[in-house]
């Protein structure tokens, strides 16, 4: 147990408080927020170093596997040595509410039920889980932990933890690249090992981006950029670096950046670490002018030095580069919880990305109460597993199609009470998850929610979460679970957009456990420290999550997994519903019924589009535009020989999954029918003979 205390307040309070949470005002306990830095003349380093994938793999091909007798290599090396940044005592934000979700449930939730996420939220899982691969091991890494990530592509799978770079297909074949981070990043790393990787696929270029930090003190960071968007033996990639204390302006001398984070946007790339000294210093971010990473170089990065001035300063710890693939984006964004309360994440706004940066000061944010978690019992396991702290895991901005309005989605672990909230006694870990709009203005949390375990006793804890959101609004978080009773398994959970505000629903054990781990012989083994939840490029709709679970005795594994999206709505009836033999771009409005979060979606140029068909052939779809999940215009066009009668329609979504109209929706008339237009709505009347009037009847 730990000594948070989580402060009380009535249920009175929490319902009086506004819909969404607007800016909070700076506590009294924080220091001063430092003001607008920059802008700043970028710093110049050295152009790339290209090499093929054939060569990077015959390289790996003559270094020695890693030999379990020699012991268990240790991620985040230097940290192990260092005083790590204690967070169990800060204080509470006192403007935050003490409530599971945001905004609080105007009628009263359902009673709690075990193994049920909490919140009262609706119980069908929004997303399927599709295809599953196991990506990485301990034994192929030897590294603990993992740093479990991935990204997707239109045709690959790119996971990296530490130790570990492969592809693979879609469907789990593994592809051309299998080697040791150390091997991939050995033209830029100088000698030393690497650890805390990330990786990214950014549709809007095409191109896969990896980073990670060498060990060494002062450290560097190292960013390998693909040639393109499939990963073969002849395709390439370009590696650069930057010394963390010698980019301009310069600073955090002779420093450790630790846990370094990423995010890739249309203008840059953003990184934000913790800096350690012989203990935790503060914090540091770069931001790198993308362009310069896309063409050979020379690197082109801006420091935004001490953000955390001090280990009790303000501003966000463990900060986040946030990703963002909207190709209109103008400015980029850093976010951390707050280096010195609970209940607060704090933002930084970086303008002018891809020029001469400058950044906001700290943009508070409150939200509902936080504490650190509680260290992760296991079923099996002797020693509890290290679930870090309250830091955020990963951030992404995405689009709602829609409304139109994009939104930023994080989450982390924090310990939580059976009702969801915080609590320093709360005996389980639950996964937090927020929704934060109007990022370009005065950021405000849409919603928020909690997965949790309400059981009484043996709780399962949920742990190193992350979140996404698709174009359709619908969300997915990823996590490993665990629990006196569970050993460490992934679940996955989510919400429809069409939720109440701040729901969960209840999680998906998606991966399970038969097998005991004990690699560590001490409480606090080290899991996770990463995970991720990314939205195919293809699609907009699929998602894919990247956890870690044991998979066998002692060992951790790195599980992909595809979460489908719900289908198309049902065609249900067209306006309007007859058309002649031989008409031409006709407008015909299809409506569908929705259920379980089905509903009709598009995309934009250049991925997967909506698509339909009419059965029984001599009926083309000239176009289709979308309005709702539930309605799109078709424009069809007739043969004039085209069969008569009632016909069916099939809708397809992007991401492939289609529905069909119970019965014939539409009906071919022969050219020798008139249309009698009648309101409320049209009527077609065959007279035979080759009639060409219409009559019109009104009432």
């Amino acid at each position: 147990m730990h000594n948070d205390s989580t402060r009380t307040r009535s249920v009175a309070r929490s319902f009086a408080l506004s819909a969404s949470i607007s800016l909070a005002a700076l506590l009294a306990v924080a220091t001063h927020a430092r003001a607008q830095e920059g802008p700043f003349e970028p710093w110049v380093g050295e152009p790339g170093i290209t090499e093929t994938v054939a060569e990077i793999m015959a390289r790996d091909r003559s270094l020695k596997p890693w030999d379990p007798s020699q012991g268990l290599r240790r991620g985040e090396e230097t940290e192990e040595g260092y005083e790590k940044p204690v967070r169990r005592n800060l204080p509470q934000n006192p403007s935050s509410p003490a409530v599971a979700s945001w905004p609080p449930p105007t009628i009263p939730p359902l009673p709690p039920t075990p193994r049920s996420s909490g919140g009262g939220g609706p119980q069908a899982a929004p997303q399927a889980v599709g295809t599953r691969f196991r990506a990485a091991t301990l034994a192929q890494s030897g590294f603990v932990p993992p740093d479990t990530v991935g990204a997707v592509s239109a045709t690959q799978v790119l996971v990296c933890a530490n130790g570990r770079i492969k592809v693979f297909d879609k469907a789990g074949l593994l592809g051309a690249l299998n080697v040791t981070a150390n091997s991939f990043f050995n033209s830029v790393r100088n000698g030393s090992d690497t650890s805390d990787p990330q990786v990214k696929y950014d549709r809007l270029s095409g191109r896969w981006f990896v980073t990670i930090c060498n060990l060494a003190t002062p450290n560097r960071i190292l960013i390998a950029v693909s040639n393109s968007s499939t990963i073969t033996n002849t395709s390439s990639f370009t590696f650069y670096f930057f010394q963390q204390d010698t980019v301009a302006p310069a600073g955090n001398t002779g420093q450790f950046a630790d846990y370094p984070k990423t995010g890739v946007d249309a203008n840059a790339v953003y990184i934000g670490a913790n800096m350690f000294t012989s203990s935790y210093v503060g914090a540091s971010a770069w931001v790198i002018r993308k362009s310069s990473v896309l063409s050979g170089g020379p690197i082109v990065v801006t420091a935004f030095r001490n953000i955390v001035a001090s280990a009790g300063g303000s501003g966000p710890f463990a900060p986040t580069g946030v990703d963002n693939d909207d190709p209109a984006a103008t400015e980029g964004y850093i976010i951390g919880a707050s280096n010195n309360s609970f209940s607060t994440l704090v933002l930084r706004r970086v303008s002018d990305p891809a020029g001469a940066p400058s950044i906001s000061a700290n943009i508070s944010l409150t939200v509902p109460t936080t504490v650190s978690p509680q260290l992760q019992p296991a079923l099996g396991s002797t020693f509890t597993m290290d679930a870090l702290d309250d830091r955020l895991f990963a951030a992404t901005m995405r689009k709602n199609r829609l409304t139109g309005v994009s939104s930023l989605w994080t989450a982390h672990n924090i310990e939580v009470n059976s009702s969801g909230v915080a609590s320093g006694s709360g005996s389980r870990n639950g996964s937090r998850w927020y929704q934060i709009g109007n990022l370009t203005g005065t950021p405000t949390l849409t919603q928020s929610g909690t997965l949790f375990d309400s059981a009484a006793s043996n709780p399962r804890g949920y742990w190193i979460p992350s979140v996404a959101a698709s174009g359709q609004g619908h969300m997915a978080l990823g996590a490993s679970y665990a629990g006196a009773a569970d050993r460490i398994g992934i679940a996955v959970a989510g919400r429809l957009s069409t939720d109440v505000l701040g729901a969960t629903q209840a999680p998906t054990l998606a991966v399970t456990s038969a097998t005991n781990y004990n690699a560590e012989g001490s409480s606090g083994q080290r899991w996770g420290d990463y995970s991720y939840v990314a939205v195919d490029p293809t699609d907009d709709q699929t998602m894919w999550a990247f956890a870690e679970y044991c998979n066998a005795a002692n060992s951790w594994g790195v599980r992909v997994l595809q979460l489908i999206a719900p289908p198309p709505a049902t065609p249900a009836s067209c306006s309007p519903p007859n058309l002649l033999q031989g008409a031409t771009s006709v407008a015909v409005v299809l409506t569908g019924t929705s259920s379980s979060g089905s509903g009709f979606y598009d995309t934009e140029p250049g991925m997967n589009r909506i698509a339909a068909s009419v059965s029984g052939g001599g009926v083309t779809v000239n176009s289709i535009a979308w309005t709702s999940p539930t309605s799109i215009t078709l424009n069809l066009t007739v043969a004039g020989g085209a069969t008569l009668g009632a016909r069916t329609i099939t809708v397809t979504n992007p991401d492939g999954q289609a529905a069909l109209s119970a019965g014939g929706i539409l009906t071919i008339n022969s050219s020798s029918c008139i249309t009698i237009t009648q309101q409320p709505s049209p009527q077609t009347a065959c007279v035979g003979g080759s009639a060409s009037f219409s009559v019109t009847q009104s009432g």
